[in-house]
């Protein structure tokens, strides 16, 4: 089952900014879905794509 991790957790393990992860998001480069919790909407990352984003930018790295 998939994990879901807020935009802050996202960000931490992404090493990068608040507003760069919404913006991934915004793009699709990030598999997200809106939640209302208590009272405020929020995003919810899903850790799977997470990885797979971090993987890929592993790769784009590697290539000369």
């Amino acid at each position: 089952m998939n994990e879901f991790l807020t935009v802050t957790e996202t960000a931490r393990r992404l090493s990068i900014s608040r507003p760069t992860t919404i913006r991934l998001i915004q793009t699709n480069q990030l598999r997200a879905e809106r939640k209302t919790l208590k009272r405020r909407s929020e995003w919810l990352v899903e850790s799977d794509s997470v990885e797979e984003y971090r993987a890929a930018r592993r790769a784009e790295r590697r290539q000369p």
